[in-house]
């Protein structure tokens, strides 16, 4: 996971507990 998967979104500055790679259309 150390790098962004097509289609992924790097979570820093979200509401969340640690940094990971999630669906953008979850975050938008």
């Amino acid at each position: 996971k150390a790098a962004n998967l097509p289609g992924l979104c790097k979570v820093t500055d979200l509401n969340v507990p640690i940094s990971s790679n999630v669906d953008c259309s979850k975050i938008h």
